[in-house]
């Protein structure tokens, strides 16, 4: 099962670069799709480079053994990026996830 569930993490990334790569070649680079798939992809890869990190440091830890995909678990994404940001602080996955929040934001003043 773990096998699976690490799977679909890598496929999400996949399809998320795909749809990203897609959107940016069919729209300026002002538009505010461009913003929003951007921040989207941002935010995907952060918070599964901060999953994987977790569960090769920390493989015995509650949130390395969750398996995100059902909705009942949907409050541990939270608890992933709060434990991320309270062990680590400012590195690569949250600078990745600041970057793509703001991104997500930027869409909502551009017209």
């Amino acid at each position: 099962m773990r096998f699976f569930h690490d799977g679909v993490l890598l496929l999400m990334i996949g399809v998320t670069l795909f749809i990203g790569v897609a959107v940016l070649d069919s729209y300026s680079l002002q538009s505010r799709g461009t913003l929003a798939v951007g921040g989207f992809v941002l935010v995907t890869l952060a918070w599964i480079g901060m999953y994987f990190q977790i569960k090769r440091e920390l493989p015995g830890h509650d949130l390395a053994k969750a398996w995100y995909v059902t909705r009942p678990n949907a409050h541990r994404v939270f608890n992933l990026v709060r434990f991320h940001f309270v062990r680590r602080g400012i590195d690569l996955w949250s600078s990745l996830l600041i970057v793509g929040l703001s991104l997500l934001v930027l869409m909502a003043f551009v017209r």
